[in-house]
């Protein structure tokens, strides 16, 4: 597996894994999270979200095929991971977490000191992954996803 920055061309594929996610994602009904990747993970969005610079979005490949990626964003000297998605099959694997691990590295390559990450708080695979992998709880949030409020586990590490 290599980890690399994601092209245009990765857009289906980032598109894809998100929806796959999503519809396993338990909190959610299979409506929402369809209509969810369709506003977030619009095509020209993140496809400029993907040369911007200053986001940051990495996919993992395997056989030149995408199985997972991440979504960050960089404040000054604060990263957020908006979004770590890895194919439902892989997860488990190891995947997820070399992802992640290549994120924080290329956020402290651009000077990212502390990073960042959300997930719902009825999530309890992905609170159990980013304690796994050095986070800790920090605070609360909420996002709205199909006009609906969830709360949100914030968590922090230093890069």
């Amino acid at each position: 597996m290599n980890v690399r920055s994601a092209t245009l061309t990765d857009v289906p594929a980032l598109q894809r894994i998100a929806r796959e996610s999503w519809e396993r994602d338990e909190a959610l009904t299979r409506e929402t999270a369809t209509e969810t990747v369709e506003e977030w993970y619009d095509e020209s969005q993140l496809g400029a979200d993907i040369e911007s610079g200053d986001m940051l979005v990495l996919v993992a490949a395997m056989r030149d095929a995408v199985i997972g990626f991440s979504h960050a964003v960089v404040h000054g000297d604060a990263g957020t991971v908006l979004r770590l998605y890895v194919e439902p099959d892989r997860r488990r694997t190891g995947v997820g977490s070399q992802l992640l691990e290549a994120t924080c590295e290329e956020l402290a390559a651009r000077g990212v000191e502390r990073v960042q990450a959300m997930t719902l708080a009825a999530n309890e695979p992905g609170k159990a992954f980013y304690r796994a992998n050095g986070f800790e709880r920090t605070g609360r949030g909420e996002t709205i996803i199909g006009g609906k409020s969830y709360p949100e586990d914030v968590y922090a590490r230093p890069v």
